[in-house]
């Protein structure tokens, strides 16, 4: 596969086949996977030609012959005509868009619930598996959590679930939980509110899938700004313009739903996001949060640019290598000091990114469970959840002493010689 990469990679600098226009910057012709490829072209019948000879010669080479029944053809900003006569001339299948691809929708507009709704299915057809089977609600509890759940979590590592779909698994999980095969919502004997609540606060331990949907785009967040993956260089190419995250104006009309989702997340993920400075040349000085003063822009506005004479898009360490200047205004003489400070600690190694991990913590790395226990609404604890989920319990009647605690009845044991409160 390497040979292939190579051989594609090789006919676009050759110029026999064209870059995609949103792939050219990057020199972006390919994406490989386990078992297919995608490959990115202008749409140019001589472009398309070309990559079928690339996959010919590599027939040649390696005995792999591309399966043609197989293989697709997907066209975006294309007329109709121009669609039927690649059609006619390759006999190949056109494809249209979206179109569901490692098991996710590769979509641009807003999801909706045709496009979900292969996700519900799926966690339907689980519980259909299931509901022939004699299963406590304890049982049916731990194939939610670690079945189910997993289902979710490979979505919203992608996407972030509109709120119609989380309010649409959550009644399912819950139908599940509570009357197993009848899948009935309306019977459920605790609200799901209280049952995707921590253990310690009378919960059973399920996390809130809304919190889950806002961690998952944190994480992409985190990733955009601190990875150099294929997928984060595209964005900054593409998206950023120039800029920094922290500056792309939120009513931008580029990239798709899920990334204007992320600029919506923003503000909150300004609660974790840090930078270690060492030489200064891949933090922001007006956006990136490299001091302990905070993030200067959201101080001093956009008057600050000008009177300090920093351009919005200087670096820290074009800062530092200007003339110092003296301002009237005490603001702007802390900003200097603060940026002396950074001077004489300044080194030749890379900036680093940092994430909030509890109150006083930042580390080089994102954790799932930290930024949820940060951004949680958290609950006073209860008394007695030691008392029903200790290690050696048995989950069938911890859930049973569960319900009996929030519902409120009367606990006792019944034996021979008569009520054992």
């Amino acid at each position: 596969m390497n040979v292939l990469s190579k051989l594609l990679d090789k006919s676009a600098v050759d110029h026999k086949m064209g870059y995609h226009p949103k792939c050219k910057n990057l020199s972006l012709t390919h994406l490989s996977f386990a078992d297919d490829i995608l490959v990115f072209s202008d749409g140019n019948s001589r472009s398309i030609q070309s990559i079928l000879d690339v996959f010919g010669r590599f027939a040649n080479i390696s005995g792999l012959v591309m399966s043609v029944e197989k293989s697709t053809i997907y066209c975006g900003g294309m007329q109709e005509e121009n669609r039927q006569a690649i059609q006619n001339q390759f006999h190949l299948d056109v494809g249209q868009l979206p179109v569901r691809y490692l098991g996710l929708p590769l979509l641009t507009k807003r999801m909706g619930k045709n496009d979900y709704q292969p996700l519900v299915e799926k966690l339907k057809k689980r519980i259909s598996l299931w509901t022939n089977r004699f299963l406590s609600r304890a049982g049916r509890l731990q194939l939610i959590k670690s079945v189910l759940m997993s289902i979710i979590n490979f979505w919203m590592s992608s996407f972030c679930l509109p709120g119609e779909c989380l309010k649409e698994i959550n009644s399912l999980c819950s139908a599940f939980l509570w009357t197993g095969p009848e899948l009935n919502a309306r019977k459920a004997k605790i609200a799901w509110e209280v049952v995707t609540t921590k253990i310690d606060e009378g919960g059973l331990g399920l996390r809130p899938l809304k919190e889950v949907n806002a961690v998952c785009c944190l994480k992409l967040i985190w990733r955009v700004t601190s990875s150099h993956s294929l997928w984060a260089r595209w964005v900054k190419e593409y998206l950023f313009k120039g800029k920094t995250f922290w500056a792309v104006h939120s009513n931008s009309t580029l990239g798709s739903w899920v990334w204007r989702k992320l600029l919506k997340y923003r503000d909150k993920a300004k609660e974790f996001h840090h930078i270690e400075v060492n030489n200064g040349r891949g933090t922001s000085f007006w956006f990136d949060e490299w001091s302990d003063m905070g993030r200067l822009f959201d101080i001093v506005g956009a008057r600050g640019c000008i009177d300090m004479g920093i351009s919005f898009t200087a670096t820290v360490e074009s800062a530092m290598t200007r003339r110092p200047r003296r301002h009237r205004y005490d603001l702007y003489v802390m900003i200097e000091e603060a940026l002396n400070k950074q001077r004489s600690k300044m080194n030749h190694g890379k900036d680093v990114v940092l994430w909030k991990h509890n109150l006083n913590t930042f580390k080089p790395k994102f954790d799932t469970k930290s930024t949820w226990l940060l951004i949680r609404d958290s609950k006073p604890d209860v008394s007695w959840y030691s008392t029903v989920w200790f290690p050696s319990s048995t989950p069938k009647y911890s859930f049973m002493v569960w319900m009996r605690y929030i519902i409120g009845y009367p606990l006792e044991t019944k034996c021979s010689s008569g009520t054992l409160d």
